[in-house]
């Protein structure tokens, strides 16, 4: 199976480098189809109930129904102006993520992540609020001045957001400064170094560190058990020699 996807990978990258040929689309339909038979195969042999208890079958049904309607491409034409082929085409992209099946102890790293993920939602959460309210109060202040960056609350998030990812920041007060007098350009720059250096620079790598310790905690809890039988080994092997 694991031959079959990434024969079909090859296909796809094949043609998304526009050496699109009939034989290499009819092989990438034709693995498609393959892909329809295995799930029902496996539908058939244990049962809708069954085969639906289990994560990776679900992964599979998903991933072959959202690629499947990329079959019609052979018979839309393109509709209204609008080329719809070329977003059936892009869906059968999506077979290509089968491919985690195969990758070792996969099933652990989501497991963990979801666990950090979890263990990690407070923080993330708050971030998310403390950007919203900073971006409430820039696009109450600059969305006259700077409406390119302020001119919405959506344009807001996106531009704070930009900000904590200290993507271009500089250019986002300058452009403040450049429209204003000098006084409430420079209170502006700042106002902007602040939020970059505690919600960029402090904020961001405080939830990296925390999502980080999560993940590895299941790790650090196997160590500590080692540690405690290693010490308790220890203690037996000194009151045996006493």
């Amino acid at each position: 199976m694991l031959t079959v996807i990434l024969f079909n990978a090859l296909i796809i990258i094949v043609q998304e480098c526009g050496l699109s040929y009939p034989p290499l689309d009819i092989a990438d339909i034709a693995c498609t189809f393959f892909f329809v038979i295995e799930i029902l195969t496996k539908i058939g042999h244990y049962g809708w109930r069954i085969f639906w208890r289990k994560g990776w079958n679900k992964f599979d049904f998903i991933v072959i129904s959202l690629s499947l309607p990329s079959v019609l491409e052979l018979f839309v034409p393109v509709w209204g102006g609008f080329e719809l082929l070329q977003v059936f085409r892009t869906l059968r992209i999506i077979k290509f993520f089968r491919t985690v099946h195969y990758f070792p102890d996969f099933s652990v790293i989501v497991r963990h992540f979801g666990t950090a993920l979890r263990k990690s939602i407070g923080i993330l959460c708050s971030f998310l609020l403390l950007l919203v309210i900073v971006a409430l109060v820039c696009t109450s202040l600059f969305k006259n001045i700077a409406p390119q960056y302020f001119g919405t609350i959506l344009d807001s998030v996106y531009t704070i957001f930009r900000m904590f990812t200290i993507e271009g920041w500089y250019e986002i007060p300058d452009a403040i400064a450049s429209a204003t007098t000098p006084v409430l350009g420079g209170i502006s720059k700042f106002m902007f170094c602040i939020l970059l250096v505690f919600g960029g620079i402090i904020g961001v790598s405080l939830i990296n560190s925390i999502f980080v310790d999560e993940m590895v905690s299941d790790n650090n809890d196997d160590v500590k058990d080692q540690l405690n039988r290693i010490e308790k080994e220890l203690e037996e092997i000194r009151k045996k020699c006493n």
